[in-house]
């Protein structure tokens, strides 16, 4: 029994950090990003502040609100993918990527994207803000909230079509291992 749940917790590591664009760890926050920052030619751009969604240079925006964070602890951190379904979530292949700092009742952001079409989005709360996958602490999610538990769900169950207009996308984070309580966690006999 105690190989199984190795096994199915080093799969269930491998496979979120995967869903992050790979490489095991997280990136430093990006520089800060106030108000807009523009990204590579043709990528995107990103804003903290959602009322700066405003199709900047005709490109249409992805307001993104997560669900309520299980703390105010850490950063969370958006992968944008693009419409090709055999690079969703490889390490590489990722549109737009940054770090905004956590806060409990949720984070709200705007990434502007480079044109209308077929997308996917990857979202963690790194919540001990080491930079780095941690199955007991850290949760995710993806558009269109699949759900998932030890894999990543396909490219089919997170993509979103993103029509000129914009887009708005609520997601909700799983955390794989509940938040422990305060005090003793076992009880002598």
């Amino acid at each position: 029994m105690t190989q199984i749940v190795g096994k199915c917790l080093r799969s269930a590591i491998i496979l979120a950090v995967a869903s992050l664009g790979g490489g095991g760890s997280l990136a430093a926050a990006e520089p800060a990003l106030n108000p807009a920052t523009p990204m590579a030619p043709g990528k995107g751009v990103v804003g903290v502040d959602p009322s700066h969604c405003l199709n900047l240079q005709g490109r249409p925006d992805i307001r993104v609100k997560t669900g309520e964070l299980r703390s105010g602890k850490g950063n969370v951190r958006f992968v944008l993918y693009g419409d090709d379904p055999e690079e969703f979530l490889e390490k590489g292949k990722k549109l737009v990527r940054f770090e905004v700092p956590a806060a409990e009742n949720g984070v709200e952001v705007c990434i502007s994207a480079p044109h209308a079409g077929r997308y996917a989005l990857a979202v963690l709360h790194d919540e001990n803000g080491n930079h780095k996958f941690n199955i007991t602490s850290d949760g995710g999610g993806f558009s269109n909230n699949p759900s998932f538990l030890f894999a990543a769900p396909s490219y089919k169950d997170a993509a979103f079509e993103l029509g000129p207009e914009g887009a708005a996308l609520d997601i909700e984070l799983r955390y794989l291992v509940s938040k422990k309580k305060p005090g003793r966690q076992f009880q002598r006999r």
